[in-house]
């Protein structure tokens, strides 16, 4: 878990015994640049947000993403501040991806790298691109990112008001929302409770 101020750290707590203990953040507000390099995790800022990869590889949020390895060594991943202290997932082989709010991009960073990559978004906001590359798509305003256990991107176009999922092909579609209707519509919708089981496509997502 992360505590966020003023605390400013990362917590664990034991599967065996009831047991929380500190494995990352030193408790001081994080400032650019970050340091590249650090130690210890117990002595690296941190902020919020945390995942992890199923190696063990643990990602904290800060001004920039952390990587810590399995030695407990830190290094930042994410020294510009692209992706934000929160938004990001990883999947089952260890590829990080963020949501870059002000960029209107998804980025990815691949396990032992230090550079991303775009794979979503043209970095003009809006909303386009289904049915094609999501590369060529317009986001506005990314907020988070999911994988799915087929290692499928979900999407959190905040001011879209929907979920886009990006293929493992490299396409992007709309799975809820109403995306394609002015923003007005859609908070008239949102005053209109949408019963369960009617279509995600359809439903008005704040």
């Amino acid at each position: 878990m992360a505590r966020l101020w003023p605390f400013r750290c990362c917590r664990r707590a034991s599967a065996a015994a009831p047991i929380i203990t500190t494995f990352a953040g030193n408790g001081l507000a994080p400032t650019l640049p970050l340091p590249g390099n650090v130690p210890a995790a117990t002595s690296a800022e941190a902020s919020v947000g945390v995942a992890v990869a199923p190696n063990g590889t643990v990602y904290i949020g800060s001004l920039g993403t952390r990587r810590i390895g399995l030695t407990g060594f830190v290094s930042t991943i994410d020294p510009n501040h692209t992706c934000g202290g929160f938004n990001f997932a990883v999947d089952r082989l260890g590829n990080f991806y963020c949501a870059s709010t002000t960029n209107h991009r998804i980025f990815k960073i691949a396990p032992g790298a230090t550079t991303s990559q775009v794979i979503a978004g043209t970095g003009t906001a809006g909303y386009s691109g289904d049915g094609g590359s999501a590369l060529a798509a317009k986001l506005n305003t990314p907020a988070a990112t999911a994988i799915d256990s087929r290692g499928r991107l979900y999407i959190a176009d905040r001011v879209n008001a929907c979920v886009r999922r990006i293929t493992v092909a490299g396409n992007i579609e709309t799975v809820a929302g109403v995306c394609t209707v002015p923003r007005s519509v859609v908070n008239n919708l949102l005053s209109q409770y949408t019963p369960d089981g009617s279509s995600a496509r359809g439903s008005a997502l704040a």
